[in-house]
């Protein structure tokens, strides 16, 4: 395929036109791209997520993409289904400013939000957002933004039963069932622990109301 960069804003109208891009590539689907102020942002059939300002700057999408720093990209080849990805979505948050790609992680259907913040870095911009133990609105078949009232826009998605969910409500709840957030944490390199290692504990700190669970696992 060949890309094209349309000039459509100069107030002369006879600047308008189009030039060919430097790169030659792609999206997975029409469903898998959104803009975020001014910048347009993509995810490719082999998982690639990359911005179009990022691939004029560099002349390939393969070259910077935003979630290789982060190694989110060996996440998704390893844990999501890309035989899908022509069901996958992404919608942005203005109100989190923060991008969503709706994908599915085992499963049948979409199930997860693997979610960039614009305003990080790559390195530390991503986080998934999903409820392993619910039906929830990131079981999301479609998405998109909805202006809810004056200044108030959320993410609508629509699950696989036909239901519309409004996501990031303040009920801090989905549909009045719980979620659980797990934490990975950096990996500490102990060396030898039983030598030079003395753990008197582990502190958690953070605001809750009501009961909380802390449970632990291995990696």
């Amino acid at each position: 395929t060949q890309t094209f960069l349309i000039v459509d804003t100069d107030p002369t109208l006879n600047n308008w036109g189009y030039t060919n891009a430097l790169w030659e590539g792609g999206v997975a689907s029409w469903r898998l791209i959104d803009k975020a102020l001014n910048n347009l942002f993509l995810m490719a059939e082999d998982g690639l997520i990359y911005n179009l300002s990022g691939v004029i700057t560099t002349g390939a999408y393969n070259a910077a993409p935003l979630n290789r720093p982060a190694f989110v990209d060996k996440f998704i080849r390893d844990n999501v289904n890309l035989g899908n990805i022509q069901n996958f979505n992404v919608s942005y948050d203005r109100k989190l400013r923060a991008l969503k790609f709706f994908m599915q992680e085992g499963g049948s259907g979409n199930n997860i939000a693997l979610t960039y913040f614009i305003d990080k870095s790559p390195t530390s911009a991503w986080i998934v957002h999903n409820n392993t133990n619910y039906v929830s609105g990131y079981n999301a078949t479609c998405s998109c933004e909805v202006r809810v009232s004056a200044g108030n826009y959320q993410i609508w998605t629509m699950d696989y039963t036909g239901n519309v969910w409004g996501l990031e409500q303040t009920s801090r709840d989905d549909n009045g069932n719980p979620y659980p957030v797990i934490i990975n944490p950096k990996a500490q390199d102990l060396n030898q622990p039983r030598n030079n290692k003395h753990w008197f504990s582990i502190a958690l700190r953070g605001d809750a109301s009501g009961t909380v669970n802390f449970t632990m696992y291995p990696t």
